[in-house]
């Protein structure tokens, strides 16, 4: 594709609308200096040195959503608490539509701190992760306020992304209904869930890394051929119209069910990346987006690819921006 052609579709994402559903987690990352061993027990003793928050799970697909010019709403939960305050404003900041947040005083919102740390004028690593909060899937009349928000939302939506982390959004009957609402307004559904993929039966695409598809599915695979069979009766019977399948230092891998087409594409960049958190964020964000615009799965799942790449060579929970996406599509 020309490099004008590609200029034309990253302009375009100005003016899609997107309706993100999903779980809004928070991330906490707290900073310092290992230099001894605790007496109490065989444990470092981290000294506290800085800490910093960060947008976790769908509040992160967001932030990729808006990083790239996109118009979002948001539909979600918040606990109501300091922690749900603080990602409200979060998402705020960043230009996010939040009228459609629910707000639960029965949960906690959902909290994962990280405690990065080394010994002085060394690479600090992750030394622990601590994660705080449970899903709200059981929390009586979550699933019809969020449904409301979602069917006010919809009409102005140009595509409904839905970021499942276990913690609610995954949820069913939920689920099922978004899909049927979104058919019948002829709004596109596109789906990334780590454990409740067959809740998205007739979404218009799903975009599971390897081992999730392996999951749900029971099947294993040595290489693109022998993912290829599974990924075809996967979509056939989730009556999905594409499967994008994320498989890490491999690529990607898309099969088309239309026209039975299967499309392997290699890893953009380094395939030795310096952190993976985070990519899947952004493979769900630019590949809603492109498919927005195009209507084109391949064109959608190979800029998924680049902007994928350009995250995993930052550390931490990153975005891609506008310009390394076009920076990297130059030089294509």
């Amino acid at each position: 594709m020309a490099g004008s052609a590609w200029r034309d579709i990253l302009v375009a994402w100005s003016r899609v609308r997107v309706l993100l559903v999903g779980d809004f987690l928070l991330d906490r990352w707290i900073y310092g200096t290992i230099d001894r061993i605790s007496r109490e027990a065989p444990v470092f003793i981290v000294e506290h040195e800085t800490e910093a928050w960060g947008l976790g799970g769908a509040a992160n697909t967001a932030a990729q959503l808006r990083a790239f010019g996109a118009e979002v709403w948001a539909v979600g939960w918040l606990g109501e608490d300091a922690d749900g305050e603080r990602l409200l404003h979060m998402l705020q900041e960043r230009g996010v539509r939040t009228d459609g947040m629910v707000w639960l005083g029965e949960r906690s919102t959902v909290v994962k701190t990280r405690i990065v740390a080394g010994p002085p004028y060394a690479v600090k690593q992750q030394v622990l992760r601590l994660d705080r909060g449970r899903s709200a899937a059981d929390v009586a009349g979550y699933a019809d306020r969020s449904l409301r928000s979602f069917s006010a939302i919809l009409p102005t939506a140009d595509i409904v992304l839905v970021s499942d982390y276990g913690y609610g959004a995954g949820q069913p009957d939920m689920v099922a209904a978004m899909v049927r609402m979104a058919r019948s307004a002829g709004v596109p559904l596109i789906g990334d869930s780590r454990y409740s993929l067959p809740a998205f039966r007739g979404a218009d695409a799903l975009t599971p890394n390897e081992s999730e598809l392996a999951a749900v599915t029971g099947h294993s695979w040595r290489d693109a051929e022998g993912l290829f069979p599974v990924a075809r009766e996967f979509c056939q019977r989730m009556e999905l119209a594409a499967l994008l399948v994320t498989r890490g230092s491999q690529g990607m891998a898309l099969y088309e069910r239309d026209v039975g087409r299967w499309t392997v594409i290699p890893v953009h960049g380094s395939p030795v990346p310096v952190d993976v958190a985070g990519a899947g964020d952004t493979v769900l964000a630019t590949f809603g987006l492109a498919y927005a615009v195009t209507r084109d799965f391949q064109t959608a799942a190979y800029l998924a690819n680049v902007a994928a790449g350009i995250v995993v060579m930052k550390k931490g929970v990153a975005q891609a921006t506008l310009e390394e996406l076009r920076q990297a599509l130059e030089v294509q």
